[in-house]
């Protein structure tokens, strides 16, 4: 999803601003931070928990990455979701950590922000991947989409990572299998702790929200933010920030995902500082008081 809104920022980038050229790489929330610092790319994506634990040299990082900038929230949830086979008899973290039942399933690619979130999640509850093997799964690392399929031939259990409400691979995997699947729920104590912790805010999916599901569940959420290194040129971080929000309507007809955008909000959240640049852009519009 974040090279689908690169591509499509850095387009309006092109057009706009005299003398940009924009290549879109692929990366990964842990990533992508080490490369900004280290100047192997200029803009990038992330996700605020893990651009906070950068800043603090926490988790994933060996040091503290304090030298990266944020310019806006997409202010686009994303939430962990836990859908599970139903015949596990399972209906939240809490009961998995209790029964240790034999479970298999996919947490996204490795090393991406979704799956640094899920391990994040499960040592709130105690819980290891090498738990999990322990009790007679497995845990395994690919794509929400191929992990559908898995789950469809028998050979998964459960397919665990963030989402938006109403992703693709979500209705996909609910709508064919409504009568076995079952989304497990986090415990208030644990939100809170999560949300303390790494920055998480806390989230609860209303029933109905896919087939089948007729109870809310408790979550988790972090947003996607796009950052630049702190020291970057401020008049250049100044004409990027604006051209993303002076054509925000043509950025939310090529995508949905851009559909949270909203300059009110975009400049909190970020889990790291605001670029001088983006700031004043804000400011001047007075969307900062």
């Amino acid at each position: 999803g974040w090279s689908i809104y690169m591509t499509a920022i850095g387009e309006v980038w092109e057009r706009t601003i005299p003398g940009i050229t924009v290549t879109v790489v692929p990366g990964a929330g842990i990533s992508n931070v080490i490369s900004i610092s280290r100047g192997q790319c200029d803009v990038s994506m992330t996700f605020n928990t893990t651009a906070h634990e950068a800043m603090e040299g926490r988790g994933s990082f060996d040091r503290k990455y304090d030298d990266i900038a944020g310019i806006l929230n997409m202010n686009k949830p994303a939430i962990y979701h836990f859908p599970v086979l139903k015949r596990l008899g399972l209906t939240s973290l809490n009961d998995l950590a209790a029964s240790k039942v034999a479970i298999r399933v996919d947490v996204g690619s490795r090393g991406s922000g979704g799956e640094l979130g899920v391990q994040r999640i499960l040592d709130a509850y105690g819980i290891t991947y090498d738990d999990i093997r322990a009790w007679g799964g497995a845990v395994t690392f690919t794509s929400p989409n191929d992990a559908v399929g898995r789950l469809r031939d028998g050979h998964l259990d459960g397919i665990w990572t963030n989402a938006t409400i109403g992703i693709s691979w979500l209705l996909d995997l609910t709508h064919g299998q409504a009568k076995d699947i079952t989304f497990l729920t986090l415990d208030a104590a644990t939100v809170e702790a999560l949300c303390q912790q790494y920055g998480f805010t806390p989230y609860t999916v209303p029933a109905g929200s896919y087939p089948g599901q007729d109870e809310p569940f408790m979550s988790v959420a972090e947003d996607a933010v796009i950052f630049v290194h702190k020291d970057m040129d401020s008049d250049l971080v100044y004409a990027l920030t604006k051209a993303i929000w002076e054509n925000i309507e043509h950025l939310q007809q090529v995508h949905p995902g851009f559909s949270g955008l909203d300059p009110e909000v975009g400049w909190q959240n970020l889990g790291i500082p605001l670029h001088p640049g983006a700031e004043r852009y804000y400011r001047e519009m007075g969307y900062i008081k």
